[in-house]
């Protein structure tokens, strides 16, 4: 079924749970991956691509309320590919940022050892990609 919730290794869900976490971040997920109670902000759902219920590149999990949140980032970001908000953990008030990276940003190229396409993508990144670093 196209809508139903990605299917998570049970070892990744059991790995979370033993870690009893104070913040979750995951990426390219679906919002009722995780069960746990708490409070959940997400990334906006258009991503460029064809939308499916529930999907979203960044999902972000605390135990406690968030506050200032933003699903934007800053204008020159791809849509949907951001979220950060402030929660409340045992070493004070935390800023969380979630970003999931576009594929031709993520540089795989150079550690696949395709160094063509790397030098390539290198000159082709959009201009908001130098201010994620």
């Amino acid at each position: 079924m196209a809508n139903a919730p990605l299917a998570a290794p049970p070892h990744l869900l059991r790995r979370i749970d033993r870690h009893t976490p104070d913040v979750i971040c995951l990426t390219e997920t679906h919002h009722d991956l995780l069960s746990q109670p708490g409070h959940k902000i997400y990334s906006r759902p258009d991503t460029g691509y064809r939308r499916i219920k529930g999907r979203r590149k960044v999902i972000l999990w605390s135990k406690q309320p968030w506050q200032e949140v933003d699903d934007r980032g800053i204008d020159a970001f791809p849509p949907g590919r951001f979220v950060s908000g402030v929660t409340p953990t045992p070493l004070g008030d935390v800023m969380i940022v979630g970003v999931c990276i576009p594929w031709f940003g993520s540089r795989t190229e150079a550690w696949r050892g395709d160094k063509q396409n790397s030098i390539g993508l290198i000159r082709t990144s959009p201009s908001w990609a130098n201010t994620l670093s």
